[in-house]
């Protein structure tokens, strides 16, 4: 898979978070939905904003855990009042 320059500070070493457990490594990003390859389905919705995503990776003995959100704003007809 390759990066552009855009998704580049998305990604992250594995392998050198793994020489140390223990160690986190966090990213806070914001960016758009088309460098990112985001669609919505056809005719439903729109995508009304940036992507935001917020992750901390943790380095364990053999394995890394992954946690946070990430976040895609919407607008679009509403089919269903609850």
């Amino acid at each position: 898979m390759t990066s552009s320059p855009q998704t580049r500070a998305l990604r992250i070493n594995m392998v050198e978070l793994l020489r140390h457990p223990g160690s986190e490594r966090s990213i806070e990003h914001e960016i758009s939905a088309e460098d990112l390859g985001c669609q919505l389905a056809p005719g439903q919705s729109e995508i009304a904003g940036n992507v935001v995503v917020e992750v901390t990776a943790v380095a364990a003995t053999d394995d890394v855990a992954v946690s946070g959100l990430g976040a895609i704003p919407w607008r679009g007809e509403r089919r269903r009042w609850l």
